[in-house]
């Protein structure tokens, strides 16, 4: 089997029809956007946002674990129930 297909012929009968033209654009849209997509996968940028995240998380737990700590020195204690105040409106603001 020998076919050639001509898509000029094609395209012209798209481009003549105002749907034709919408559908074009539409195709080439999903192209771009895949592109974009399978660049932005590839780049590790959504590693490197997802690694950022935890970095986040594990310094904001570290840093309530040391207020924790703070909390029970014997230093402190004259201005305990003062910080735990503080520390518990500092974890409702975020």
């Amino acid at each position: 089997m020998n076919a050639n297909v001509d898509l000029n012929i094609i395209i012209q009968k798209l481009l003549n029809d105002t749907y034709g033209l919408i559908f074009l654009c539409s195709i080439i849209f999903l192209v771009i956007l895949a592109m974009v997509i399978y660049f932005v996968a590839k780049s590790g940028l959504i590693s490197e946002i997802k690694n950022y995240l935890e970095y986040r998380n594990k310094s904001e737990q570290d840093r309530l674990k040391n207020q924790e700590n703070l909390l029970n020195d014997s230093l402190f204690k004259n201005v305990k129930s003062e910080l735990e105040y503080h520390f518990n409106i500092e974890k409702i603001q975020k």
